[in-house]
């Protein structure tokens, strides 16, 4: 049935466990993206309490505006030898299986927010134009957590911008999973360890759940994980897009889990605007039960004051000439956010690793 549907085209992305095609609909004519997640994985990530396979959590969301859409999902896709099905491959490289389950949605024109800061000349973006597009992104994560799920990924590399409205739209929910019923707000710590995630987006208590954590350092907050990570991974995203160098950057890494574990990110320039500084602050607060809630959030006075600013232009220009993968792409494999990760570590590098930095209460 789905190739029936779709014509299956090249590979534009990959991640750790899928990849992404683009297609064409044979009705429609109209290109989309398909990520196909091979069913032993999706198995493997199932399992017990682990968290819910992307494809049941994404495909099955009611439509939100600053939600990437899931126009359909097909199960028991068998794919023949073509480029792409090395998703399909075990850690050994040998074929385990080519069942994979495909999630299609719209292929975005404009890319994703990394790749946005990466190619803007000053490397960051400003207040206004940050202000809008989180505002998406909130609202988003705000209707997520209505329903129980925490997102689990949230970082620039997975918020996409929508060439024709301007919206920041969540994709990737590879590590989204719903909270258990026997806890309310929050999930066993131990299958967030297990999942993985983004080191500088992780949250304190997700540290203290991980092996990598170094069991000497502080733990008076607890170490459940619950929705509360989507809003630390929020700040962290926010505070990289508008100062161009993430928050708790240290090149040592036992270093570096204490920055974030006391929650002592690098001091706020002096352009920065104080209701930004207090917005940030509010997300990045080490407590979880003081961190702020995203309909808090959403109601606060950086976001709700002054106008938003129109995306710049190599945000929003044509696609004519431009190859798929900048629109669909992983992050792994990108060329564009090598460099600004690049930049973001040579940025913090000219900060002294004794310098005073602020430490939330």
């Amino acid at each position: 049935m789905y190739f029936d549907r779709y014509q299956t085209l090249d590979v534009i992305g990959r991640g750790s466990f899928s990849v992404v095609h683009r297609v064409i609909d044979r009705q429609s004519g109209e290109f989309r993206a398909a990520k196909v997640i091979p069913q032993p994985l999706r198995t493997e990530l199932s399992e017990g309490s682990a968290g819910v396979a992307e494809i049941e959590i994404h495909a099955t969301l009611p439509p939100h505006p600053n939600i990437l859409q899931v126009v359909e999902c097909f199960d028991d896709v068998v794919f023949d030898e073509e480029p792409g099905v090395s998703v399909c491959a075990g850690d050994d490289g040998m074929k385990t299986d080519r069942r994979c389950s495909v999630l299609v949605t719209p292929l975005i024109e404009a890319g994703d927010l990394f790749s946005m800061i990466s190619t803007s000349p000053t490397g960051r973006l400003t207040e206004v134009v940050a202000k809008r597009l989180f505002r998406g992104l909130l609202a988003a994560l705000d209707f997520l957590h209505a329903r129980r799920i925490r997102h689990g990924d949230v970082k620039l590399e997975n918020i996409v911008v929508d060439r024709r409205s301007g919206r920041a739209l969540l994709c990737d929910f590879g590590l989204a999973h719903r909270l258990s019923n026997d806890e309310p707000s929050r999930n066993d710590s131990s299958i967030v360890a297990r999942q993985g995630g983004s080191p500088n987006y992780a949250a304190p208590e997700i540290l203290r759940a991980s092996r990598n954590a170094d069991s000497a350092l502080p733990s008076r907050y607890g170490n459940t994980v619950g929705v509360e990570a989507d809003v630390w991974a929020c700040g962290v995203a926010l505070y990289t897009a508008v100062l161009g160098q993430y928050p708790f950057h240290d090149e040592c890494r036992h270093r570096r889990y204490r920055r974030i574990l006391e929650g002592c990110f690098h001091p706020f320039p002096s352009a920065a605007t104080t209701e930004f500084c207090e917005f940030v602050s509010r997300m990045l607060d080490v407590d979880v039960d003081r961190r702020w809630k995203t309909s808090q959030l959403l109601r606060h006075r950086w976001l709700l004051s002054g106008d938003c600013e129109e995306l710049p232009p190599s945000a929003t220009k044509s696609v004519a000439g431009r190859k798929a993968d900048d629109y669909v792409r992983s992050p792994s494999t990108s060329a564009a956010a090598t460099a600004v990760e690049k930049s973001t570590a040579d940025a913090s590098r000219n900060l002294p690793g004794d310098e005073p930095s602020h430490c939330a209460a």
